[in-house]
């Protein structure tokens, strides 16, 4: 009877510690997505929602096409979890998902999701909204393409001033 008793409460704390997992997972802010080795998505966490309008059963055995992806980003990220697939390695990549809100990028860390045993059954994507920092690198390039373009301005001038004065 001891042992019953024992064994209730392992398989009690087991569970809590799983739903605490599971609580982190679905309460990340971060898009959290687990993919078969053909690219289809077997687990979303409910950030997927908020980008895509798809509930996170929704996007079950669908591909990233399927679920919204551009073509192109789709296969980068087919490709990218082949490749871990495959290797085992882990893959960064930038995508884009086109929303209600307009253009959103994504940089999605892929992983290789391991057994208890060390033996690939999954990859995992860790998508992370990076596009307030994409707007600021484009803005930063502009406003440094626009001071080289006014230097540039300023030395003709200064150039043709001087040229101006030597008459």
């Amino acid at each position: 009877m001891a042992d019953l008793v024992m064994e209730i409460e392992r398989l009690r704390a087991e569970i809590a510690r799983l739903d605490s997992y599971r609580e982190m997972i679905e309460s990340a802010p971060d898009l959290v997505m687990r993919f078969s080795g053909e690219g289809r998505v077997l687990f979303a966490n409910p950030a997927v929602e908020g980008l895509t309008g798809l509930r996170p059963e929704m996007t079950l055995g669908l591909t990233p096409r399927e679920v919204g992806f551009p073509e192109d980003d789709s296969e980068r990220i087919r490709q990218a979890v082949s490749e871990v697939a495959a290797t085992g390695r882990g893959v960064l990549e930038e995508v884009s998902l086109y929303t209600l809100q307009g253009e959103v990028v994504l940089q999605f860390r892929f992983a290789l999701q391991r057994d208890a045993h060390g033996h690939g059954v999954a990859v995992l994507g860790f998508a992370r909204d990076i596009t307030k920092e994409k707007r600021l690198e484009r803005s930063h390039r502009l406003a440094q393409e626009q001071a080289k373009n006014a230097l540039r301005q300023y030395e003709k001038n200064l150039a043709e001033a001087r040229a101006e004065a030597q008459k």
